[in-house]
């Protein structure tokens, strides 16, 4: 789908490399990571697991205050950044599908409202095995461009810092240990994104979405019966096709599958720039597996500078793709512009 020209004001970050959007945009440019060895957490190798964590892992030790105090964090960001005029709107929040009938759901429902009422009037929960972040954010960006609300929030909100998950990740053998280098680094996060309509300026929007091109993979990627890549193939050749990237980020975090996946989409796709068929830019490799607030981050540090990169500045903008696949079968291309001249961060 194509996106709009409303734009994205604020954004709210908490992840692994940062509290905040800001501190998160310099962590990234820094190259640095939060990658630390957890002695609550022993692997299958009998070893301390690498983990990506906003907070020491059990602390705190009750999941839904885990979850509470991740999307706080982001939205304290979020308002910090928010003009004075903004508007109460709704939430659409990508969450995890196991959310989706969980016990936790109502009550982080009401407790958003409750704290945050002054901000979001309704909270819908999305799954993330139906959709992507950037595919919302699109849909939402079209909304306000088309006159139907006058602004709304877009948000996802992730961990994978609980002892079930982890379990869950040594056996299906995902997690990044001695034994296995093709594993990822469980983390976790949550972003909120407000959309309104408004003019780039000094006092206007970062950036916004110009597309969102979705595919699906047929093929399961644990057991292929033919080639891996089509479904992003297909997104990646449309994007290539009506935008020139400056930059080109995709969601590989050390399993093998995802680059046997990008491999066979960038081969069956026009060419990227030169300057970028070398040049990956891998947000995962720095923060870690967080789940659907994954590509949230990504799109987060694509309206920011990018690492060890002298930036034109003379450009009114900067235009990004942004490649994502998902366990489900999912992909996604989006294209983001970051207005270079008005980005505070």
């Amino acid at each position: 789908m194509v996106g709009s020209l409303a734009g994205i004001r604020a954004l709210g970050v908490c992840c692994p490399l940062g509290m905040s959007f800001k501190e998160t945009a310099e962590s990234y440019r820094q190259g640095e990571r939060n990658f630390v060895k957890s002695s609550d957490v022993i692997g299958p190798d009998g070893l301390p697991v690498r983990i990506a964590c906003v907070f020491a892992f059990g602390k705190p030790r009750n999941f839904e205050l885990r979850l509470q105090r991740l999307f706080e964090a982001a939205v304290d960001d979020l308002k910090s950044q928010l003009p004075e005029n903004a508007e109460r709107a709704d939430l659409r929040l990508l969450v995890p599908d196991w959310f989706m009938e969980n016990p936790l759901r109502e009550p982080l429902q009401s407790w958003i409202l409750e704290q945050f009422g002054n901000w979001f009037a309704t909270v819908t929960f999305l799954s993330g095995k139906e959709t992507v972040f950037l595919v919302e954010l699109a849909l939402a960006l079209q909304s306000v461009n088309d006159g139907n609300c006058n602004s709304c929030f877009v948000g996802a909100l992730d961990s994978l810092m609980h002892a079930e998950f982890i379990d869950i990740l040594a056996l299906q053998d995902r997690l990044l240990t001695k034994d296995n280098p093709h594993g990822v680094i469980p983390g976790e996060g949550a972003v909120i994104a407000y959309v309104t309509p408004g003019e780039q300026g000094i006092n206007g929007n970062l950036g916004t979405v110009l597309a969102a091109y979705r595919g699906f993979e047929e093929e399961n990627f644990r057991q292929p019966q033919g080639i891996l890549g089509r479904g992003l193939a297909k997104p990646l050749t449309l994007a290539l096709r009506d935008w020139q990237p400056d930059r080109f980020m995709v969601n590989l975090n050390g399993e093998r599958w995802r680059s046997e996946d990008l491999s066979f989409a960038l081969s069956a796709s026009p060419s990227l720039p030169d300057h970028l068929a070398g040049d990956f830019e891998t947000p995962p490799l720095y923060c870690g597996e967080c789940g659907v607030v994954t590509d949230a981050i990504m799109t987060a540090l694509s309206l920011v500078p990018p690492p060890d990169m002298s930036e034109d500045l003379s450009s009114k903008s900067v235009i990004t793709h942004i490649a994502i696949s998902q366990r489900s079968g999912l992909r996604c291309v989006g294209v983001t512009e970051r207005y270079v001249g008005e980005n505070p961060v």
